[in-house]
């Protein structure tokens, strides 16, 4: 019994470890993707000061 609790635990820590993990990827691609939206919008600004 304890075994099954204690093995259904560390599941649960690594399921919510993987979760952790998915979150901060996503964060980085969202970052990413600012990022290049910011250098677009930049790019185009300066093309139309020139």
């Amino acid at each position: 019994m304890l075994l099954l609790l204690l093995l259904l635990l560390l599941l649960l820590l690594l399921l919510l470890l993987l979760l952790l993990l998915l979150l901060l990827l996503l964060l980085l691609l969202l970052l990413l993707l600012l990022l290049l939206l910011l250098l677009l919008l930049h790019h185009h600004h300066h093309h139309r000061s020139q």
